[in-house]
């Protein structure tokens, strides 16, 4: 292996990333794990490593599989999920995750300060059976409108202070709505910042908000327009996946 390695570091030009697996069938003393990313690193300077080579801290990031971790991880990390059960194309797999999961586990992972690596299992020729490809396009369809939540965004609130997943970029909250909110209130609690201004992502569209009356004590102790509050989202304009509101606070 290191020799395909070497070949693949020094006759295709500069590389970004070298993903392995498999790690599991020997250890990393049988690998030669450390001597292979020292070659790696050498020949390619600034490349990024995945953490699969059978020893904790060889790689640059970590890649929980088929899972999203609980809390924020302390080092860089990827989940590595399926669209289905299945890493390769399995004819007999159905089990396909709707475009709302899907579009739920890469805002969760964002929310965590992750990325998603989303795996696409082709056919023998090639093609991408329309199974995938139609959950793609929908993610593609949601991502031009609420990309700016997602992209070079990283986590939000403290787990705990909203009930779905939050991102943030610079002075940017962006609460994730999934599903239908009760009464139609989105409520926020223990928001440590002033709020400037609430809108709808996609349209820009102001929306109405206020402190939360039904935390009079939290409400009285904070000074105004500060935790908790509550935001007024009419049904009519949810999003059929996930609804994302922007918050402006004060730095």
């Amino acid at each position: 292996m290191h020799g395909q390695v070497r070949e693949l570091c020094t006759m295709f030009g500069k590389i970004d990333l070298l993903w392995f697996d498999g790690d599991w069938e020997h250890t990393a003393e049988e690998w030669r794990a450390r001597e292979l990313v020292a070659m790696i690193r050498q020949l390619q300077p600034g490349i990024v490593v995945n953490d699969r080579l059978g020893e904790r801290g060889l790689g640059d990031y970590g890649t929980p599989e088929q899972v999203v971790p609980n809390q924020p991880l302390e080092n860089d990390w990827e989940t590595c999920m399926t669209i289905n059960e299945t890493w390769a194309f399995s004819p007999t797999d159905r089990a396909y995750k709707s475009c709302g999961e899907l579009i739920a586990t890469l805002a969760e992972v964002v929310s965590k300060g992750g990325n998603l690596l989303l795996d696409v299992g082709a056919t023998a020729d090639g093609e991408i059976p329309p199974e995938f490809s139609s959950r793609l396009r929908v993610m593609g369809e949601w991502l031009q409108k609420y990309g700016e939540s997602i992209y070079d965004a990283g986590p939000g609130l403290p787990l705990g202070v909203y009930y779905g997943p939050t991102t943030a970029r610079g002075d940017n909250l962006y609460l994730h709505v999934l599903g239908r909110p009760s009464e139609g209130l989105v409520r926020v609690n223990n928001l440590d910042r002033r709020v400037l201004d609430v809108r709808l992502l996609v349209t820009g569209q102001p929306l109405e908000w206020e402190p939360d009356r039904a935390h009079p004590r939290d409400a009285l102790r904070n000074p105004p327009h500060v935790s908790p509050l509550r935001i007024h989202l009419p049904e009519s304009l949810l999003d059929p996946y996930d609804t994302v509101i922007k918050l402006k606070l004060e730095m």
